[in-house]
């Protein structure tokens, strides 16, 4: 988790130096370009996915917090997470018994927040989102540069 975090500070501050080095090579305008839309779009997303991350991040050691807290005085594992061997699972499946019954209070969200759950939806989103802007970004610019070169080329 903590590669991601590095990897999303370093995506931040690359798209920051480019905006700044695009910016400097451009001629200055008093109004925004087409440029700075899309490169702040990116700094958005990949700072949207920082803040997702570190959500994440917080949400389970919000969790890892609560479980020590609650964890039963009779688990002797001494951890706050307890393993099962699949031949426990098996026995567990056909009992109809489930792990938190064995191991405890063990809670898995955090204000109905579930970490894989929040991790598995951006897998989805954060794509999702980006190809849309990207669609709608290039369709309305084509748009919007062909009515400019018609009106360039009337005579």
């Amino acid at each position: 988790m903590l590669a991601r975090v590095a990897v999303s500070i370093t995506t931040v501050l690359t798209i920051i130096t480019l905006m700044s080095s695009v910016n400097a090579s451009l001629p200055k305008i008093s109004y925004i370009k087409s440029i700075d839309i899309y490169l702040f779009s990116c700094f958005l997303m990949v700072f949207a996915a920082l803040l997702q991350q570190a959500t994440v991040e917080y949400v389970t050691d919000c969790i890892n917090d609560r479980n020590k807290r609650n964890r039963s005085p009779y688990n002797l594992a001494g951890s706050h997470v307890k393993l099962t061997t699949d031949l426990e699972k098996n026995q567990m499946e056909q009992t109809h018994v489930s792990e938190a019954e064995i191991g405890g209070n063990q809670t898995t969200s955090f204000y109905g927040i579930v970490p894989a759950d929040l991790d598995k939806w951006s897998r989805i989103g954060f794509p999702l989102v980006f190809v849309v802007f990207n669609f709608f970004y290039y369709v309305i610019y084509s748009i919007a540069s062909d009515v400019t070169m018609d009106d360039l080329t009337k005579p």
